[in-house]
């Protein structure tokens, strides 16, 4: 063993020394190492927080998440059910809920008069309990703080939050905060490190989910209604109990709630959407939960797979290097094998130049892989309601990767230049540098020709791959979505946050559209519940008045609540009818119904109009105007509450780009009991964003306790729906570029040393007098010829592997003929170029100097 590290610390010093001679060999290998080990690094550091990381709680191992059908990745249940399941089974060691939107943004007011938002997460009275997270100050909640709503007025402070708004203050504990305006009083802080369930996403604050209606006033029916899913589940196995025990009593629960449900759930639809009936329904929750990682995981996956093929790349112009180098050190090797030295040790010394190159190049890796991970982050999905949150720090799986990856890296690109060089001819090698060169020659250029074939192979696969994602996003931008995309402005306010009552919420929206819409250059003002391509979605069961409905007809659609002049701000055109009036839009709020659960009074009023979109109008009407018709929202037809159609709009996307339209209804936005939110819509005629600043002072001269949180333009909203094809396709295409810049620098270099070594031959032709032109095709040849093998053997790649990408892929095909060869022709030219220029180097060798080197 002595022995053995004393060889290595003689390898390792004899190394560095070589390595110090040839500074520019060194830096170039470097270079490339920390390209290819640093890109797959950062990609791995975000597989590794989004998709692997166990959450910092007890056990991790033994949680569990209630899952819906495969393809969705977390259910939604109601509240109701979420007890009745925490209640009833009899496999877990306890089971918790919590919001399942993650987090949302509260207003918490500071001493100087001014607010910020936190982010807050409801979660239930045991979630700290069954999760094993204990405080590291005050008390956690307990199952008694999820039991009478309302009556638990109680917070638990993140960590983070508690040392940078209360500077780690240790008195904090039994003081009140508000938020939303309510006064809740802070019991505890959380653990260092615990930032909840859901991945992605960091909590300022954790509430009881008891409290649901103190933060969401109107929402009076959440924790009774089974109607509707909000919570997400999960639990902690009890110890001797499998997954598959668990499922098949929670499908006997499940079936249970369907069974003995007072509002009378369509069973069907639950079915459909709950994997019943001995489907899987319950999915390992040692990582938590999160939407991010459905959105991400496949994108992740692929840019993996793209950067390995990056550091193969960058181990055959390794490879290649080492092989032009071990030329000019035949001498020295044929030296130490003819005055004794053995072939294995030979090799070992050379791998551990090799290792040691590559050690180097993950030095240089870590830190590109610093900066890579800070430039993908901007590419992630994130939501407005609360900043992306992932813990990005080294861990053991982390740290294993990266050393396996420079270690396999070193032997890789240093293996088979070290079994080559180990093999000279010791007679020939002693003699003279060209007799070794004539001799020596055939074995060493075919395997550098066959690690160029190599790289233009992957070269070319990684460039159809980007091609296809370029031409999918410039595909999804050109697609028409109905709307008006140029100057449209959105603006959000903290107005829900506030505590605001919806009757003051409609006067203070309906006062700022007014002197929003009487700024210069405004064309048009409204305010809308939802906004294409934002973060809010509303959906509704529908009943038309003499629609018969098919088997299995889909009866949901989309809802929008808007104000007067939202078609004309988004540029989407009414096409029958008419627009909404502001007499359609009179707000008649009724008081809040005194039981829990039963329905507010209808308010009297005008009657209540609505729009539909074209795909409504075909889907339901066919070729029938449906002008005058009339439509109610809910399960069941109810006369007094009925909608009469008044216009038809054009279809426009709104969530996604890649889907058809859905049917959508819009209704006027304040005519029901009222919102307190909204986002305000405006067209203007000039840059929108010049009024960003005039829109803030507007707001704050109404209320000064609402602020704007958010400001983006439509091509914003846009960006923030292609954020996962814009992420594959940007680094797609910077792996491709780098791959086929590694492809020109090393088939420039096998180039160059074939040039060096036929300069005599090329000498000794131009002499007798061969033309320039032909001297220039002699070398260009053997380029060419490289470059077309490397071509035809990385099409069978092209055809098979693009087929993976499909799912992300919009209007082209995999296998599109014009990508691929454009990607082909792009390949040619650049390796030409780098095959070029060895050869312009040839035609201008002089004779005689060529004919002095023998």
């Amino acid at each position: 063993m002595v022995t053995c590290l004393t060889a290595l610390g003689q390898d390792v010093r004899y190394a560095l020394r070589v390595l110090r001679q040839s500074p520019l060999f060194t830096a170039v290998v470097v270079v490339s190492l920390a390209l290819g080990i640093g890109a797959n690094t950062a990609i791995f550091t975000l597989v590794d927080a989004i998709l692997l990381r166990w959450l910092p709680v007890q056990n991790p191992q033994e949680l569990v998440v209630l899952a819906r059908n495969p393809s969705l990745p977390t259910t939604a249940a109601s509240y109701p059910d979420y007890r009745y399941l925490r209640d009833h089974s009899r496999s877990y060691a306890g089971l918790i809920g919590s919001w399942s939107g993650g987090v949302t943004s509260f207003s918490l007011p500071s001493e100087s008069g001014s607010s910020q938002l936190v982010a807050l997460a409801l979660v239930s009275g045991n979630y700290f309990e069954v999760l094993g997270v204990p405080p590291s100050l005050g008390r956690v909640f307990n199952s008694a703080d999820n039991e009478t709503p309302g009556a638990h007025p109680y917070v638990i402070l993140s960590h983070a939050f508690w040392k940078r708004v209360f500077g780690g203050d240790t008195g904090v504990i039994g003081r009140d905060i508000l938020l939303n305006g309510a006064r809740l009083q802070v019991v505890g802080v959380a653990r260092e490190g615990f930032t909840g369930t859901s991945v992605g996403v960091s909590p300022d604050v954790f509430a009881p989910i008891i409290m649901q209606r103190t933060f969401w006033p109107n929402d009076i029916l959440a924790l009774t209604s089974r109607n509707g899913g909000w919570v997400t589940i999960m639990g902690r196995l009890k110890r001797g109990v499998s997954r598959v025990q668990a499922e098949a009593e929670l499908n006997l629960l499940w079936q249970q709630i369907l069974e003995n449900d007072p509002e009378q759930r369509a069973i069907r639809s639950w079915q459909k959407d709950y994997s019943l009936l001995n489907k899987r329904l319950l999915l390992a929750g040692s990582s938590g939960y999160s939407g991010l990682r459905s959105q991400t995981s496949r994108p992740l996956m692929i840019l993996m797979i793209t950067s390995g093929f990056v550091l193969l790349i960058a181990c055959a112009n390794v490879a290649n290097l080492l092989l032009a180098r071990s030329v000019t050190r035949r001498k020295e090797i044929a030296v130490r094998l003819a005055v004794g030295g053995t072939r294995s040790r030979l090799i070992m010394q050379m791998l551990t130049e090799s290792i040691t190159l590559s050690v180097m190049g993950g030095v240089g890796g870590l830190a590109v892989a610093w900066v890579g991970v800070a430039v993908l982050l901007r590419f992630l999905p994130i939501g407005a309601s609360a900043p992306l949150e992932l813990n990005l720090s080294p861990d053991a799986r982390l740290l294993a990767f990266a050393f396996t990856v420079t270690v396999v890296t070193g032997i890789a690109f240093g293996l088979a230049p070290a079994m080559q060089a180990s093999r000279p001819d010791l007679v020939q090698a002693l003699k003279s540098d060209a007799a070794f060169s004539r001799i020596g020659r055939s074995v060493r250029w075919d395997l550098r020709r066959t690690l160029v074939s190599l790289q233009v192979a992957l070269s070319l696969l990684l460039l159809a791959g980007a091609g296809l994602l370029v031409r999918t996003v410039a595909n999804l931008r050109s697609l028409d979505s109905g709307m008006n995309r140029e100057k449209l402005l959105f603006i959000d306010t903290n107005i829900v946050q506030t505590g605001y009552q919806p009757q003051f919420a409609r006067s203070f929206f309906e006062r700022l559209r007014e002197e929003v819409q009487r700024l210069p250059g405004v064309l048009a003002a409204s305010t809308a519940d939802v906004t294409p391509f934002g973060n809010s979605r509303s959906r509704s069961q529908v009943q038309i008045e003499g629609h018969r409905w098919k088997a299995n007809e889909p009866r949901i659609v989309e809802m929008n609540a808007v104000a007067p002049r939202y078609f004309e701000a988004t540029g989407i055109p009414i096409v029958q009818g008419r627009d909404f009036l502001d007499s359609d839009n009179v707000a008649i709020l009724p008081d809040l119904p005194a039981q829990p659960g039963a329905q507010p009074p209808d308010p009297p009023g005008p009657p209540r109009v609505a729009i539909v979109n074209e795909v409504f109008a075909r889907r339901f009407f066919g070729g029938q105007s449906p002008i005058g018709s009339r439509l109610c929202m809910g399960e069941h037809w109810d006369p007094a509450r009925t909608y009469e159609i008044v216009g038809v709009a054009g279809d426009a996307r709104y969530f996604n780009l890649r889907q058809a339209v859905e049917p959508m209804v819009y209704r006027p936005r304040y005519r029901e009991t009222g919102y307190s939110g909204g986002i305000l819509c405006i067209r203007t005629g000039a840059d929108p964003k010049r009024l960003i600043g005039t829109i803030r002072r507007r707001v704050q001269e109404i209320d000064r306790a609402v602020t704007v949180t958010e400001t983006h333009t439509m091509e914003d909203n846009l960006n923030r729906a292609l954020l996962p094809e814009r992420f594959v396709a940007t680094l797609g295409s910077f792996f491709g570029v780098v791959a086929l810049l590694l492809a020109a620098v090393g088939l420039y270099g096998v180039m160059s040393q074939a040039v060096t070594k036929r300069t005599r031959e090329i000498g000794i032709r131009i002499a007798l007098g061969a033309e320039s032109r032909k001297v220039l095709w002699l070398v260009m040849r053997d380029a060419l010829t490289m470059v077309a093998i490397g071509a035809v053997a990385g099409m069978p790649a092209v055809l098979t592997l693009t087929r993976y990408t499909e799912s992300l892929l919009f209007g082209v095909k995999p296998q599109d003929p014009v990508t691929i060869m454009a990607s082909a022709l792009l390949l040619l030219v650049v390796t030409a170029l780098a095959g070029f220029l060895p050869a312009l180097r040839a035609t201008r060798v002089q004779p005689i100097q060529a004919l002095r080197q023998e």
